[in-house]
């Protein structure tokens, strides 16, 4: 006998910070399957003889072939009665017209490809070993269309960054896009910090000033930290220093007198210039 349920994890006997006394963590979000093991003395002949005084439980960490599910929708098709009229009930309106894809299938596979580095090619294996036959232009095609519905959402987190008075940016390059057989082409990310603590991962396939000044031209004009390369400077000079340029890798030749003299008054340049090294660089 097997049954489903969410079990709360407080309720095991723990080692630690482990929940199972076997060293097995879990939180409450992971469903427990409980397997009732049943005992051959209480269907015996001797059963009348024994009674059940407490229950103990072992816990094994198990997979299943696939976490997919088809959606079927099963429309009713209504006739009036003594007319013509026939009506079909609606079903809730897909993420792309006349697209196979639920909604949360776009979300598991951009989860997938971005957060896991699980590549759409290595997806495409998954869903034919899960018994699903889906093509591969399908699925990247379905990539592409859910990635351009995320451009709003970017240019929403990048609205407020820009407003800052103080701005961070860095360029660091990524392996994006093919070049040729086995090999892939170099872009960049140009991540971008403001003094909210807000950062937004720009992308081009360039490192030249172009990209700067196509995310900071319109709407900032405060003071940007960047390392000494010379896109940098060639933006402030192209707006006639409306934007002021401190190169951050100049800070790690200061002493700490200079460090103290020049940056102790501005705490929020030093959070930024430890954010750069620590989480940009």
């Amino acid at each position: 006998m097997k049954r489903q349920h969410h079990e709360s994890s407080s309720t095991f006997p723990s080692r630690g910070d482990c929940v199972t006394d076997r060293g097995l963590r879990f939180d409450d979000s992971v469903p427990v399957e409980v397997i009732e093991v049943e005992s051959p003395v209480l269907t015996g002949p001797e059963a009348d003889q024994f009674e059940i005084i407490g229950m103990k439980s072992l816990h094994r960490l198990a997979q299943r072939p696939a976490s997919l599910v088809v959606l079927r929708y099963d429309q009713p098709v209504v006739k009036r009665k003594g007319s013509l009229e026939i009506i079909t009930a609606s079903v809730p309106a897909g993420v792309f017209d006349r697209s196979v894809a639920d909604v949360s299938f776009l979300v598991g596979m951009l989860v997938d490809k971005f957060m896991y580095h699980l590549p759409l090619y290595r997806q495409h294996q998954r869903l034919a070993h899960a018994g699903i036959t889906l093509s591969r232009t399908t699925l990247t095609n379905l990539g592409k269309l859910s990635i351009e519905l995320l451009r709003p959402i970017v240019a929403s987190q990048l609205r407020p960054v820009l407003e800052s008075k103080t701005l961070a940016m860095d360029e660091t390059p990524v392996k994006s896009g093919r070049s040729g057989k086995g090999k892939m082409k170099t872009g960049w990310f140009w991540p971008v910090l403001g003094d909210q603590d807000e950062i937004v991962f720009t992308f081009a396939n360039t490192r030249a000033k172009a990209h700067i000044e196509k995310v900071l031209a319109l709407h900032f004009n405060g003071t940007l930290i960047s390392d000494g390369y010379t896109a940098y400077a060639g933006f402030t000079k192209a707006r006639d220093d409306r934007v002021g340029v401190h190169p951050a890798r100049d800070i790690d030749e200061l002493t700490p007198r200079l460090w103290k003299e020049k940056f102790a008054s501005s705490p929020m340049r030093s959070d930024l210039y430890k954010g750069i090294n620590n989480g940009l660089g």
